[in-house]
C-alpha cells in the first residue's frame, strides 16, 4: 500500500505554510512524523503533492529521508495543453487528482499539516479496498476528538448507516455553551451534533480507478464554477460519488485524538504532544539519525 500526502496547501487561516513549520529541535516537520510512521507501518511509496514554489522544503526533507522508502513529489498543476492557467482549481480533489499516474495500487490520502498517529496508519492498512475498485474507507475521528480551542474548523461531518458513509458534508465546526454546533459550507443552518459523531480528517482509502472518477467530476466542476473560485474538494466529490451510487465507503472508526495546527495557537499544543510520544517511546529523540 502507498500513501499520498497532500501538502500544497497555503495555510490561509494559519497565516504561513504551517506544513513546513519545524515542530522538533531537529527541525523536522509533521510530514516528517508521517513519513516515520508510514516506514513503520509497512508502506512502499510516499507520493507528496507540493507547490512549485514549495520545492526547497521538499528537497531538505528528502535529504533526511535518504533511501529509508521510495519518495516523490508531484507539483500541483495542470498540464497547460489541457486547460487554460485561468480556471485552474486548487483544492484536495485536485491536489490528488495531479497524482494520477503515479500510484499502482492502494493508497492512504493524509494531510501534511493534521498529526495522526501511527494507530490510524495501521489501521489504512489493515482497510486496504480489495473486493472491487468502487470500494473505498475512510478512518472516521470522532468529532469531540478534533476540535481546536481556538477557534472554527472545517471538518467532513459522516452520515453512517450500517457500517457504510452515506454522506460527507463538509462543515464548520465550533464549541459554544451549549455543546459542539455545525454548519454546512453551502448552508446557513446551524446544526447540533453529539461528541461521538464521526467526522472525516481526509484519512481516505482509495484504489487508483478513482482517478478517472474524479478527472469526470473535474470537467463538471470546472464548467459549473469557472468563474466563482470555488475549491474541488476531495471530501465533496466523495460525497458526490456516494450519493449517485459510484463508490461504496467502509466506516472505519477511531477513538484517536487529533492533533494539527489550524491556527497560529495550535502550535504549542502540538509540540507538546510530539515530546510527550517521545518520552512514551513512539517516537526516538532523533528521528533520523
Amino acid at each position: 500500500m502507498q500513501m499520498v500526502i497532500l501538502a500544497a496547501g497555503l495555510g490561509k487561516r494559519y497565516g504561513g505554510l504551517k506544513q513546513y513549520e519545524p515542530v522538533d529541535d531537529d527541525g523536522n516537520f509533521l510530514i516528517d512524523y508521517s513519513i516515520y510512521d508510514a516506514i513503520l507501518c509497512g508502506y512502499s511509496k510516499v507520493i507528496i503533492v507540493i507547490q512549485k514554489s514549495h520545492l526547497k522544503f521538499f528537497e531538505a526533507l528528502k535529504a533526511r529521508i535518504g533511501a529509508r522508502i521510495p519518495l516523490e513529489f508531484v507539483i500541483q498543476e495542470y498540464p497547460e495543453n489541457e486547460m487554460s492557467v485561468h480556471v485552474l482549481p486548487s483544492g484536495t480533489g485536485f491536489a490528488l487528482l495531479c497524482c494520477e499516474g503515479h500510484l499502482e495500487e492502494p493508497f492512504l490520502v493524509v494531510n501534511a499539516d493534521d498529526f495522526y498517529g501511527r494507530g490510524a496508519l495501521i489501521t489504512g492498512m489493515l482497510n486496504s479496498p480489495l473486493s472491487g475498485s468502487g470500494e473505498c474507507g475512510c478512518i472516521c475521528y470522532r468529532v469531540g476528538n478534533t476540535l481546536s480551542p481556538h477557534g472554527t474548523v472545517k471538518r467532513g461531518i459522516c452520515k453512517v448507516d450500517s457500517g457504510h458513509i452515506r454522506r460527507i458534508i463538509e462543515s464548520e465546526v465550533w464549541v459554544d455553551s451549549d455543546g459542539i454546533a455545525c454548519r454546512p459550507l453551502n448552508s446557513d443552518k446551524v446544526m447540533r451534533i453529539c461528541e461521538s459523531n464521526p467526522v472525516s480528517m481526509n484519512l481516505f482509502v482509495l484504489n487508483p480507478s478513482i482517478f478517472t472518477m474524479l478527472r469526470q467530476r473535474l470537467q463538471m466542476f470546472i464548467k459549473d464554477h469557472e468563474q466563482d473560485g470555488q475549491e474541488f474538494v476531495l471530501s465533496t466529490v466523495l460525497d458526490s460519488l456516494l450519493s449517485l451510487g459510484e463508490i461504496k465507503m467502509n466506516c472505519v472508526d477511531t477513538n484517536a485524538s487529533w492533533m494539527g495546527v489550524t491556527y497560529r495557537d495550535d502550535y504549542d499544543a502540538l509540540l507538546k504532544h510530539i515530546n510527550e510520544e517521545k518520552v512514551k517511546g513512539t517516537y526516538p529523540q532523533h528521528l533520523w539519525v
